[in-house]
């Protein structure tokens, strides 16, 4: 796996080539996107420390039945630079991921089961994905594929078991950003008679760097709480306008 420092540096060196690339405005599209992130967390999730030996003992995690996924928004901007059949496109992001949790409840006296509760670990993330679409066409119409790296920066998350003083759950942070997917999808494009692009798309994102989440706020402030890699599939749709 390439270093977090070195896809740092593509990340910066893709940007500026798209920037480069300005000069020419006629390959040129500007527009927005929105859908939905339906995702969950790898079982590292499932291993968090709360740090209460009676809590922790008292509220097992069934590994068979631990997670489920959860539906969140995902929407922002992008910019395109068209190349014939290839194009460069560039976006930023809010991104809603996250997990759901499943929690079995037990006594001392009683391994087996008497109780199952859910709850939700939240992540809002600032996403920039970079990514090389391919249309067999060779025009804005028609079908494409895409693939690529995102970056991503964690910007709130809380987690429900974590409470303070006052009952909220507290927020989380990333302790080593920036979060690394890489992501792999196809859509679908029209031409409508403004100039102007409609896509859909749906994609897989996987993460390649295992992200640790730590708590903010009084007790354990800095401690990990957790270490866990996205996996999510994204659909959104949009539009393109050419700045030409």
């Amino acid at each position: 796996m390439l270093p977090k420092r070195l896809l740092a540096i593509i990340l910066f060196a893709t940007l500026a080539a798209m920037h480069a690339g300005a000069l020419r405005a006629q390959h040129l599209y500007l527009g927005a996107r929105v859908g939905a992130d339906l995702g969950t967390e790898t079982d590292g999730v499932g291993s968090f420390e709360i740090g209460n030996g009676y809590y922790y003992g008292q509220h097992k995690i069934d590994p068979g039945a631990s997670r489920f996924m959860e539906l969140g928004f995902i929407g922002g901007f992008e910019l395109d630079y068209r190349l014939s059949h290839f194009a460069l496109s560039g976006s930023v992001l809010y991104d809603q991921k996250g997990v759901g949790l499943i929690y079995n409840y037990t006594t001392e006296a009683s391994p087996t089961p008497i109780a199952r509760d859910t709850d939700d670990i939240t992540l809002n993330y600032l996403e920039i994905p970079l990514l090389v679409k391919w249309n067999p066409n060779a025009t804005n119409a028609g079908l494409f594929l895409f693939a690529g790296p995102s970056f991503g920066f964690l910007l709130s998350g809380h987690h429900p078991i974590i409470r303070n003083e006052s009952g909220n759950s507290k927020e989380l942070f990333q302790s080593d950003p920036p979060s690394i997917s890489a992501i792999a999808g196809l859509g679908f494009s029209v031409d409508l008679s403004s100039r102007a692009t409609l896509f859909f798309d749906a994609a897989y994102a996987m993460g390649l760097t295992n992200d640790s989440f730590g708590q903010v706020g009084l007790g354990y402030s800095g401690e990990v709480l957790y270490s866990a890699k996205s996996q999510d599939i994204r659909v959104a749709a949009g539009i393109l306008f050419p700045l030409n």
